[in-house]
């Protein structure tokens, strides 16, 4: 029973809801509740189905069953009949939430209330936006092309337990179908209940390529199975035409980049592109690489996955590290060597850190519910750290080196950024994964670069729109100019104004690799050879290259493809057309011009 207080503040809030109603029906005439029967005549809705309890939008909720005259379109209450019943349910929804789910009747995306109208009426008071219910679906038994889209989305939702996938034409669900069974096959899962595959792919598949079209057509009005089914016709054109599927994360960022090129016809797309929409497309070629990879190599895999009862995060890593070891040890067999690495490697691995950070004292070891993928991170770094060193190191080396210059920095980072327990785990990997693009790509300069990045309090925000950033004038620039000034007088004669070259390189956005320099010089100066011009004729030769492949749309989107694909993958350094130029005089053959060279430049085997 409820106190007196709690009385007074529920009739005082049924007033309140019953003078807005009456109000705004003196003004506008307010909408009456649909009423189901009608609704269930109309579209000879008759065979029902349980669909157990749904999270359900209060936007949808239309009409009634039986209390549609108790109640106006938005279950305001009509009179003070209700006020009794509304009253008790304002008590217990605001006092401790105990009331029982109310039971709603679904007619296509419409809801009716069959039972708990009182619930609803109090819920769209109290400003709810979705409410937990039993649902019942009743099915159209109409044939018109809207009804048989309506069936279709049914029986996949009922099937797969997905829900929220739009398409206005009939046969799309069925295609999803096929694209859920496509994914089961790549991600190699041996999971038996088609509802988790099913979840697993909108996780890692559908929602991703939506969110990334979205984010870079905001204003496209498309429902979302709609954008997913487009993207996967243009990615099937895409793959018959070079004869092997290309794989989701290329076939997107050309589609977006595609539509991009036709609309602003500038050089570079305007590609939205964040840390966000970069771990979306690392979710996407997770499952991506599978396609990639022999049956042996698959077998591995899951041979790793049985052993050790875990997925890790980068399985063709481990696959490569027993590799090794099985060479360098002459291990006879791939199950021996795998059994041997973890027990001598990656469990030594995790053994030092533990004993490593005990010894240190500086972090709360039990705070690290992430040890798995912190130790498959040192196996990560333990290549870099060969790669830097020139010769195979000692486990103790690597992970001393992983926590001086890596765990540590990172840690400190963290508490700097003074991040959440939940949020650390993601940040983390982040922060990780930048510190080995800066090493691995830039050397020592590089780390400096980092640390000056993200060592310091007044700049300590983690940013991955850093390799995308054009660099000013600066060092590099500098050290191009002279570079260039020092090939022209030293590798040929008559080349003293090559440097001259270094505008138009400018032109089309500079470069900060030494081998794009390199590429272009020994190319300019074999055209000086074969053609016996002054360098005024190659400069003009040059600049009217650039300018042809800069109109050409196919190139246009190449390149953008490209440079958004470096961009995703980390790589050191910003990624310019002079770059993609450089690329295409390498794939120049005798027999073809440099225009042909980049328009099959996509197809020649670039993969993220």
């Amino acid at each position: 029973m409820y106190g007196i207080v709690e009385n007074e503040i529920a009739y005082s809030a049924f007033k309140r809801c019953l003078r807005k109603a009456n109000f705004i029906y003196k003004l506008t005439k307010k909408k009456e509740l649909k009423i189901f029967k009608t609704v269930q005549k109309e579209n000879k809705a008759y065979t029902n189905s349980y669909l157990g309890i749904r999270n359900v939008s209060m936007d949808k909720i239309v009409g009634s069953v039986e209390k549609f005259t108790d109640f106006y379109a938005d279950f305001t209450p009509k009179s003070e009949r209700v006020q009794e019943r509304w009253c008790r349910i304002y008590i217990g929804m605001t006092k401790d939430g105990a009331i029982p789910p109310p039971i709603f009747y679904k007619i296509k995306d419409e809801y009716f209330v069959y039972d708990g109208n009182h619930r609803i009426s109090v819920a769209k008071y109290l400003n709810f936006k979705i409410i937990e219910a039993e649902v019942y679906e009743f099915i159209p038994g109409l044939m018109e092309e809207e009804d048989l889209v309506y069936k279709e989305r049914f029986t996949f939702e009922k099937d797969t337990g997905l829900e929220g996938i739009e398409i206005s034409e009939p046969g799309g669900y069925d295609r999803l179908r096929r694209e859920i069974e496509r994914f089961r096959y790549l991600s190699m899962s041996e999971e038996e209940d088609n509802k988790r595959i099913a979840f697993e792919w909108k996780r890692r598949i559908f929602n991703p390529i939506v969110k990334i079209y979205r984010s870079n057509f905001r204003e496209n009005t498309l429902k979302n199975g709609e954008i997913y089914l487009d993207f996967i016709d243009f990615k099937h054109a895409v793959s018959e035409n070079i004869n092997y599927d290309v794989g989701f994360t290329i076939s997107l960022v050309e589609y977006i980049n595609s539509t991009k090129v036709l609309e602003n016809n500038r050089l570079e797309t305007n590609f939205y592109i964040d840390r966000d929409i970069i771990s979306e497309f690392r979710r996407i070629y997770s499952v991506d690489k599978f396609d990639f990879y022999t049956k042996e190599f698959v077998e591995k895999i899951l041979t790793i996955r049985e052993y050790r009862k875990i997925r890790f995060r980068r399985e063709n890593l481990i696959v490569g590290e027993i590799e090794l070891y099985k060479k360098l040890n002459n291990v006879p067999s791939f199950i021996f060597a795998m059994q041997q690495w973890f027990d001598k490697v990656y469990d030594e691995y995790e053994k030092e850190f533990l004993e490593k950070l005990k010894n240190i004292g500086t972090v709360d070891i039990s705070e690290i519910d992430y040890l798995d993928d912190i130790v498959e991170d040192i196996v990560r770094f333990s290549r870099y750290y060969r790669k830097k060193y020139k010769r195979l190191l000692s486990t103790l080396e690597i992970v001393f080196s992983y926590i001086l210059d890596v765990f540590i920095p990172a840690m400190q980072i963290m508490r700097e950024m003074g991040l959440k327990k939940e949020e650390v785990r993601e940040r983390y990997f982040n922060l990780t994964q930048s510190y080995l693009y800066y090493a691995r790509y830039g050397g020592d300069a590089g780390v400096k670069e980092f640390e000056k990045k993200y060592l310091k309090r007044e700049n300590i925000q983690f940013n991955l729109m850093n390799f995308m950033v054009p660099k000013k004038e600066g060092d590099i620039f500098r050290d191009i100019k002279k570079l260039i000034s020092y090939y022209a007088v030293t590798s040929h004669e008559g080349m003293e104004e090559i440097s001259r070259f270094y505008d138009i390189i400018e032109k089309y956005g500079g470069t900060e690799s030494y081998r794009t320099v390199s590429a272009i010089r020994d190319y300019m100066i074999s055209v000086c050879e074969n053609t016996d011009e002054e360098t005024s004729f190659v400069k003009d030769y040059f600049e009217k290259q650039l300018l042809e492949l800069a109109k050409d749309k196919e190139i246009r989107i190449n390149y953008n493809t490209k440079r958004i694909l470096n961009c995703i993958k980390g790589v050191w350094g910003k990624y310019t057309f002079i770059d993609y130029y450089a690329q295409l005089i390498k794939l120049k053959q005798e027999e073809e011009d440099i225009l042909e060279a980049g328009k099959k430049s996509f197809t020649a085997g670039y993969r993220y």
